[in-house]
C-alpha cells in the first residue's frame, strides 16, 4: 500500500463531492502508463498518499478557503470528497485500508499544530476521534502512519509507538513511532532511543539487520517482504525477503521506497546521477523493470510515488507550474 507524517467525536456524513478544478483530470501518457492529475479541493495544491484495492485514494488538497484538508477521491465518480477538519484549517489523510478505512490527523483550531489522531470511513461518511495515550491533552499529540482491514491503525501518541484496537490505545512500550502494519498484524516500529527500526510480532520485537549501514524499514507487505532503505553513502533502496536483500535499481543516484503492493511491487523516488531530477519510480516484483514515471510528466523535475494498490496503479505527487498536484499513474496493457 502506501508510506507515510494533525471539538468532535463525530463528523456528520461526509461533505459532498468536490470535483477536481478541471473540468477532466489532465493526462500525460508513454508507452504503457498514463499520468492523471486528481485536481484538487478548489485551492492550489494537492498531495496522493495511499491507494486501496478498489481505486480509493486518499491524501490532503488546498481548498478555496486557503485551508488543507484531507480528502478520498472516489474513482467511480471521478472526484474528490472533502473529509472536513475538527474545526482547525488543517487535516491530513495518510492511509486507506482495502476495507474503505481512511486514517490521518486533524487540527481542532487554527493554533492546534499537534493535530488529533483521525478515523474516517470512506463509504458510509462516518469519523471518530482516535484516543491520545495521555487524554488530559485537550489537543492531542497523535499520528497515525496506517491501517489494516481489520480496523488496527498504528503510529505514534505522544512519545510512543502505538496501536488502536477497536477505539482503545496500547503503547507497544517504545519511545518512537509504528511505521506501517500488514494483514498479519505484523508492525514495523523506530526505536528513536536505539535509533532503530524493529519487526513486532505477538509482542515480539526483531530488529531490522542493517544494510551497508543503519536501515530504515519503511513498509511491510502480507508476505512480510520489507520496503527500506539505507540512510547513508549513495542511499541505495532495498526489499528484505525471508532474510535476503535485494537492492534496488537507481536512476543513476539515490532510491526511496515508499509503498509496496502485496506482489511485492514497490513504488517512491529516485534521484539522477546529478541529484538535480528526482522521479517517481515503479520497481516490478520480478525485478526485471525499473519503470521511470515521473519522465510521464513533461518538463517536471520532482515526483514522487507513496502507494501502489494491487492493480498497480500508483499514486503520489509532482511539482508543475510551481505548484503540487496529486498524480495517479495507471498502467495500460503488458509490456
Amino acid at each position: 500500500m502506501h508510506v507515510s507524517a494533525q471539538i468532535v467525536a463525530f463528523f456528520s456524513p461526509l461533505l459532498g463531492l468536490v470535483s477536481a478544478v478541471a473540468a477532466a483530470p489532465a493526462a500525460s501518457t508513454s508507452g504503457n502508463w498514463v499520468a492523471h492529475d486528481l485536481g484538487t479541493l478548489g485551492g492550489d495544491n494537492s498531495f496522493a498518499r495511499d491507494i486501496n484495492d478498489a481505486g480509493r485514494i486518499v491524501g490532503e488538497s488546498g481548498t478555496a478557503a486557503g485551508e488543507t484538508h484531507a480528502f478520498v477521491y472516489i474513482p467511480e465518480t471521478g472526484g474528490m470528497r472533502d473529509l472536513g477538519t475538527l474545526g482547525g484549517n488543517r487535516s491530513m489523510a495518510v492511509a486507506i485500508s482495502n476495507s474503505g478505512v481512511v486514517v490521518g490527523v486533524s487540527s481542532a483550531n487554527s493554533s492546534n499544530y499537534c493535530g488529533r489522531a483521525m478515523m474516517w470511513d470512506s463509504y458510509n461518511g462516518q469519523s471518530s476521534i482516535l484516543p491520545d495515550l495521555d487524554p488530559s491533552n485537550p489537543y492531542g499529540c497523535s499520528n497515525p502512519s496506517d491501517v489494516n482491514d481489520q480496523r488496527i491503525v498504528v503510529g505514534s501518541s505522544g512519545d510512543y509507538a502505538v496501536r488502536w484496537v477497536h477505539g482503545a490505545v496500547i503503547s507497544f512500550g517504545v519511545e518512537g513511532y509504528a511505521k506501517a502494519i500488514n494483514e498479519r498484524n505484523q508492525v514495523l516500529i523506530w526505536n528513536r532511543i536505539e535509533n532503530r527500526d524493529y519487526l513486532w510480532e505477538n509482542d515480539v520485537l526483531t530488529p531490522i539487520p542493517d544494510y551497508s549501514g543503519t536501515s530504515s524499514a519503511l513498509q511491510i507487505n502480507v508476505v512480510g517482504q520489507i520496503a527500506g532503505y539505507t540512510p547513508s553513502g549513495s542511499y541505495p533502496g532495498w526489499i528484505l525477503d525471508r532474510g535476503v536483500f535485494t537492492q534496488l535499481a537507481s536512476l543513476g543516484g539515490s532510491s526511496l521506497p515508499f509503498g509496496i503492493n502485496n506482489q511485492g511491487d514497490v513504488v517512491g523516488q529516485g534521484d539522477d546521477s546529478s541529484y538535480s531530477v528526482s522521479s517517481a519510480v515503479l520497481w516490478t516484483a520480478d525485478g526485471h523493470r525499473t519503470v521511470n514515471l515521473g519522465s510521464l510528466l513533461q518538463g517536471c523535475t520532482f515526483s514522487a510515488a507513496f502507494g501502489i494498490n494491487a492493480k498497480r496503479t500508483v499514486v503520489g505527487v509532482a511539482y508543475l507550474n510551481d505548484r503540487m498536484h496529486a498524480i495517479q499513474w495507471v498502467e495500460t496493457g503488458a509490456p
